[in-house]
């Protein structure tokens, strides 16, 4: 059931039986002393928020599990470890990021970079994928991306610039929520849709676009400064 375990905070190890299929929405949320588990080898979904709010470090995916929703570990899951079985046919682990061909699932907890270049290929960045990665101070964004999830960039608080890619369409709520030192964000005409809460506690950004773009639009319905390019 969905969020079977919420809130149990006696829960330190789970070991799940192999008859588990699908760990379900929110199923640990705010299990806040959770340390260890492991995923049936028969599990086949893991859905939203299944582990927000854990203490988690580490996690295997096994070979079966075909679909992980992009907030899957997303909201306080800080994971410094994954790993995927290799018999996976649509999950890895590489460059640092869980993913699959087009969408990035998270980003490594912790990792010391201060500058990342996501990959091509790549046209989704999921829900709190790099939340509070707070090394990082510069981001490139693959001219493959489509859409910014909401919370993507949550917490990093060491951006300053980031440039969107021509070809973006979408970006959601939080996608750069309380990332205190971001300055300039450029936003492209393809951009069509903007989610109300874009920052989130930053009122110092500067929005750089074309006038009258939705970037445009947004900035003036929001009083957020904007400068034309």
């Amino acid at each position: 059931d969905d969020d079977s375990f919420s809130y149990c905070k006696a829960i330190t190890k789970v070991v799940m039986p192999d008859t588990v299929k699908v760990i379900s929405y929110w199923a640990f949320n705010w299990t806040k002393n959770l340390t260890e588990i492991n995923i049936s080898k028969n599990c086949e979904a893991i859905y939203q928020f299944a582990f927000a709010n854990t203490s988690l470090k580490e996690i295997s995916i096994p070979a079966t599990t075909t679909n992980i929703m992009n907030s899957a570990f997303g909201m306080g899951c800080f994971l410094e470890k994954i790993t995927v079985d290799p018999n996976n046919p649509i999950y890895y682990v590489k460059d640092g990021i869980l993913r699959s061909d087009t969408v990035l699932n998270k980003y490594i907890y912790g990792r010391a970079e201060s500058s990342y270049s996501i990959p091509e290929g790549i046209k989704s960045i999921g829900q709190y994928a790099f939340e509070n990665a707070t090394n990082l101070k510069s981001i490139t964004l693959p001219n493959s991306l489509e859409s910014i999830w909401p919370g993507a960039f949550q917490g990093c608080t060491g951006l300053t610039h980031v440039t969107i890619p021509e070809g973006t369409t979408t970006i959601m709520d939080y996608a750069f929520g309380n990332c205190d030192m971001l300055a300039s964000i450029i936003i492209p005409e393809s951009v069509t849709t903007i989610d109300v809460q874009l920052f989130l506690d930053n009122d110092g950004c500067t929005i750089y676009g074309t006038e009258n773009s939705v970037a445009h639009q947004y900035a003036i319905s929001n009083n957020i400064n904007f400068k034309t390019i």
